[in-house]
């Protein structure tokens, strides 16, 4: 009874601890989306006011240019930005007046943050908005790390199942480099499967992506690159959906890179694995060839007749 209650307690600590690091994960983010509204929101609406107008008075001045001409040159100027032809910084596409800032953009632009991605689709301009990110980005980085590192502990269960199937489907190949590209192989087929071809799958119906760019932003994710010329749910309207999609990024950015922290572990450990073994067979044979030496210089005794000495002395 003494040890089931050991093991209960020992299986409930982790899982206690993860739940706990878990909501204070989601409480930082939403604490941080929260205060970006407040500080980026009213500079935001009076810079698309100011766009609104200054569109108002030129339309007044230019009666010549229809509305189709301008919506042609806008669309032109918004396809040279993301080809980077101009250097403008590229903002959100405008869903309202105050969507850019809004708690569910704030809240995925806050994992972004965190998780050193930064795409740079949008970012603050107020000097409140840029001091409060350099302290919210001080901060959330190394609990941000410290989260990765604990999921990938508690994954760790996963994964040394994968490598003890891992090691049984090679287990017959009979040299150990050809078992090792064995291993290699499967391992890199899992992770990218796993990280890029499946979320890469989902990606493709929820923003209307082609599949090789779908997984090209899994992999600019992933990597923390973060371009930012690709941004999922860009396209998304309804607030409902909004807010959907953008919790549904966060969870997609942190386990995904928690698989990666995961994986990495894993092969780093099989890696060390490795190596022991490999020293121990260099010590195994390092002391049977120093064995061998000694075995071959120790002098060797003749049987001598102690009656043949006597009489040659006498």
């Amino acid at each position: 009874m003494k040890e089931k209650k050991s093991t209960r307690a020992g299986i409930r600590k982790p899982v206690i601890r993860f739940i706990i690091l878990i909501i204070s994960m989601f409480l930082y983010l939403g604490l941080g989306a929260v205060i970006f509204n407040r500080l980026e929101t009213d500079n935001n609406i009076a810079s698309q006011r100011q766009l609104y107008n200054s569109l108002i008075e030129f339309m007044d001045d230019h009666r010549c240019v229809s509305n189709e001409s301008l919506n042609d040159f806008f669309v032109h100027v918004d396809q040279a930005i993301q080809t980077s032809v101009v250097s403008i910084t590229r903002q959100s596409r405008i869903r309202d007046p105050s969507a850019l800032w809004d708690i569910p953009t704030s809240f995925f632009f806050t994992s972004t943050i965190v998780t050193t991605v930064g795409y740079g689709n949008f970012a603050p301009v107020t000097d409140g908005g840029r001091i409060f990110c350099s302290f919210y980005a001080f901060i959330g980085i190394p609990l941000t790390g410290w989260f990765l590192l604990t999921v990938g502990d508690a994954l760790q269960v996963y994964w040394s199942k994968i490598r003890q199937y891992t090691h049984r489907l090679t287990v017959k190949i009979p040299y150990e480099f050809a078992r090792r590209c064995g291993h290699f192989i499967i391992y890199t087929i899992l992770i990218l499967t796993i990280l890029l071809l499946i979320p890469g799958a989902i990606l493709m119906f929820t923003e209307g992506w082609d599949f090789h760019v779908a997984v090209y932003y899994c992999f600019i994710t992933f990597s923390t690159i973060g371009f930012g010329d690709l941004v999922a749910g860009d396209v998304h309207q309804h607030s409902v959906v909004i807010w959907i999609m953008s919790i549904a990024h966060v969870i997609f950015l942190l386990m995904g890179l928690s698989i990666m922290s995961m994986a990495l572990k894993g092969i780093g450990k099989s890696q060390k694995t490795s190596f022991k073994r490999a020293k121990m067979v260099v010590r195994v044979l390092v002391l049977k060839a120093s064995r061998n030496k000694t075995k071959d210089h120790t002098p060797t005794t003749l049987p001598v007749d102690m009656n043949t000495l006597n009489k040659s002395q006498v």
